[in-house]
Parts: C-alpha cells; structure tokens; sequence
C-alpha cells in the first residue's frame, strides 16, 4: 500500500476565503480507494493499493457557491511489478469544459504484444517489412485484449499481464509481472500507441513511460499523432540490465524512422539509430478483426474511408 497526502488548503477563490472542498479520483480497475477523512476535508490522505495510474483532482467553492475549474494531477504507483507501461495524452483541440455528453478528447489506445511465431502471416502495418501484431489475439494486450493468457516454451505455461483501458482518462497502465523463465532467453515485447477516435478534435500529443524494476527505464513525451495513426514505441527486451543483475541488454529498443516507409514508392526505413518517431498513417481493423493499412487521404480528408 501506498499512502498519497494531499494538500488543497493553499488554493483560493474568486471572492472571500474557500468555503468548500471536493477532491475525486481515478483509478484502475479494482481499485477503491477513498479520501480519509472525507473528500470535503482540505487536507485528505488517499491509500492505493492497486498498480496503476491514479488522477486525483481537486474543486473549490467560494461563499457565494461559485466553483472553481477542475485541479488535476496523475500519480503513478508501480508497486512490485516488473514492468509499467503507462501512456497519457492531450488533446490541445478539445474544449476545456466540453458540452455534457461529449467526449472531453481523443481516445487512443495502448498496445504491449509478445513476440509473434516465425509461422505468423500477420499484416505488415508499419511498412518495416515485418508482420506487426497489433489487433491479433492473444498475441496483443489492448483494450480488446485486456488480460491475454500468454505462454512461451521456455516460460511459465501461463502468466498474464493486465492492461487498464478505456477509463474515461486520457490514461492507459499495461502492468506484468514476468515468470522467471522468462528470463532464459531472450524476448522482445513491441510496444505501440494507435490513434482509435479524434471526436472532431483533431491531433493528440502522446506521452509513454516504461518502467522496469520501479525505474524510469524509457521516456517520450508529446509525439503528435493524427486521426488513425499507428506509433510503433520501442520493443521491451527481456532480460534486461534492470531486470536481471549482470545481463548487459539493453531495456528497451526505440524505433526511429528515416522518410515515410509506409508512402507509395517511399524509401523510408525503421527502426534505424536516428530519425523521427515511427508512425504508420491511417491503420484501423477490417470489420473481421484483421488490421489493414489505408493509405491516402479521401475527399474527405479521412485516410481514404
């Protein structure tokens, strides 16, 4: 557990003192965690429990009952997991108090797969001429897929991460912890954002954090990212020099992109040493659940739908 003290008692208000407090919170799935003493109280403490990404935000009301706009901060909370993926995002586009029953901004999603079989023929989405995984079961953790089974030959039978998706946050947490035959050999975990829904607000910024061990071990901040967008992150390697003492593989594998592979005639590459993130244009499932890559834009400016 982990005891969160929050401080509201600083904040002030348009006429007189503050009169009343509110705090609410996030949290993932399976978490319940509540203000003590109470969610009026300036001052609360929050304990958490579950792994994860809590946003607590604060409102304040002056005596004529005015309120303030909403205060918010993210907490992360590792805990003793191996791995934390965490991906947050703006929507610089979205109005700050949206029409009730809008969407407050974009939705994108977070993908983590393990490796593919050889035997896979699995769609090339990202033009590197490799078969990606996103969007195919089991292999994907997504909001589709928010708790796969997955199993390698020389790991445990069975050992399952967690994604906590689609909260209603411009939040996303995968979090696993890794069987110790995992640690054998060597694996690579692909990590992904993909773009799902813009609601009319156009590019979204994207953030992610992959921490190992409860350390920091990779950090990119506000890659923009259009409608349908597909951003190939990093692979995880595993074992690491964070996971396992004296192993001296890198933690993680950025991919960086030359041109525009995914371009009719294009010459681009990725994964090379240097470059621009790597984002495939215009990637979204067919109506049967296999991925097509759309290139182009249509008349109406969307990705040739």
């Amino acid at each position: 557990e982990t005891t969160l003290h929050l401080q509201g008692d600083a904040s002030v208000v348009g006429v007189g003192q503050v009169a009343t407090y509110a705090w609410t919170v996030k949290q993932p799935a399976g978490s319940n965690a509540v203000f003590v003493p109470s969610a009026a109280f300036p001052n609360p403490t929050l304990t958490v429990a579950a792994v994860g990404v809590y946003e607590v935000c604060l409102q304040v009301g002056d005596s004529l009952g005015a309120l303030s706009e909403l205060a918010c901060e993210t907490v992360l909370v590792v805990g003793g997991v191996d791995v934390t993926v965490t991906l947050t995002w703006t929507t610089p586009n979205a109005p700050l108090t949206p029409d009730p029953g809008q969407p407050a901004g974009a939705d994108l999603d977070l993908h983590v797969a393990q490796p593919l079989p050889a035997t896979t023929t699995q769609v090339d989405l990202d033009c590197d001429g490799a078969p990606d995984p996103w969007f195919l079961l089991p292999h994907d953790a997504y909001w589709g897929n928010v708790s796969p089974s997955w199993g390698l030959p020389d790991a445990a039978p069975l050992y399952g991460p967690s994604l906590d998706a689609d909260t209603g946050s411009p939040v996303e947490t995968f979090t696993w912890t890794v069987p110790d035959g995992l640690s054998k050999s060597k694996q690579s975990f692909p990590i992904a954002v993909h773009y799902w829904q813009d609601y009319g607000y156009g590019p979204a910024l994207a953030s992610v954090d992959v921490y190992v061990a409860g350390v920091l071990a990779y950090s990119v901040s506000k890659v923009k990212l259009n409608p349908l967008d597909l951003w190939t992150v990093a692979t995880l390697n595993w074992p690491n020099s964070l996971s396992t003492s004296g192993v001296p593989t890198e933690v993680l594998t950025p991919c960086n992109q030359t041109g525009a592979p995914c371009a009719p005639g294009a010459t681009g590459a990725l994964w090379q040493a240097s470059g621009v993130p790597c984002v495939a244009p215009c990637v979204v499932p067919a109506s049967t659940g296999t991925p097509q890559l759309w290139k182009g834009p249509s008349a109406k400016g969307v990705c040739g739908l």
